[in-house]
């Protein structure tokens, strides 16, 4: 039985990252008052491009324009930096208190530092593997987390499902980095080849998350709606029941 070919599954997960940035975008289009969709977008837009550097280093138009070590860097810096932004736009559309832009462009100064530094200083590709495991495996649960808490019971199955699928890329990634660290090998059942293909379904299924953020956001504005049937806009008291309405006939 042949074995299922890690380039072609990068590719099927650039698409799908495209496709759901798409989605988010034209959902912040759509509605001025979704909140934080357009960063979503935005961050997803910079994981797909991140992403697309990762299975070209060695094709002659890609690697006669940079080096390869140089679209490593680069593809793992604009990933780490779509997945701050995802987290970011998650808080803001769930009107959570927000990460402050400084702290995430510190963040993601530090993870540069030293992914060049195991790049060009010390060479260490394990090392590279862990911290970008590591990475992903933070901000995922993160983003798990921001969709998932405070949220009613009849909204649950949409938010907890969005969250479920960040969650997955977490353990994932969390998998991989713990793989890595234990420098399993290849032969093994859980080698790192074999860690590396669940971590790229998984996190195709990450990506279908942007798909329930949407819904969710979707969910979040007919909840508006239905406030504003009930409640007065300039009082905030209850409508009566026969507001808005035709009068019953006796």
């Amino acid at each position: 039985m042949p074995e299922l070919d890690p380039f072609t599954l990068t590719c099927v997960t650039i698409l799908i990252a495209y496709l759901s940035s798409g989605a988010m975008y034209f959902m912040s289009k759509l509605n001025g008052r979704t909140n934080g969709m357009s960063v979503c977008a935005g961050a997803g837009f910079l994981m797909a491009t991140g992403l697309l550097f990762a299975p070209f280093h060695d094709f002659a138009p890609f690697h006669d324009a940079l080096p390869a070590h140089v679209l490593n860097l680069l593809s793992n810096v604009l990933t780490f930096t779509g997945l701050c932004l995802l987290l970011r736009g998650i808080r803001r559309s769930r009107g959570l208190r927000r990460v402050r832009l400084r702290r995430c462009v510190s963040v993601i100064a530090i993870y540069s530092a030293l992914f060049a530094y195991w790049l060009y200083g010390s060479y260490n590709l394990r090392a590279q593997s862990i911290l970008a495991s590591l990475a992903i495996a933070v901000t995922m649960a993160a983003a798990a987390r921001a969709m998932g808490m405070g949220v009613e019971p009849r909204d649950r199955p949409i938010y907890w499902t969005t969250a479920f699928f960040y969650a997955a890329a977490a353990f994932a990634a969390g998998l991989r980095g713990v793989w890595y660290f234990a420098a399993v090998p290849p032969g093994s059942l859980f080698s790192p080849y074999r860690v590396e293909l669940l971590s790229i379904a998984l996190i195709d299924l990450a990506s279908m998350g942007a798909f329930g953020l949407c819904l969710a956001t979707n969910l979040r504005l007919i909840r508006a709606a239905e406030e504003l049937s009930l409640y007065d806009a300039l009082t905030n008291l209850p409508q009566p029941p026969s507001a808005g309405g035709a009068p019953h006939s006796g």
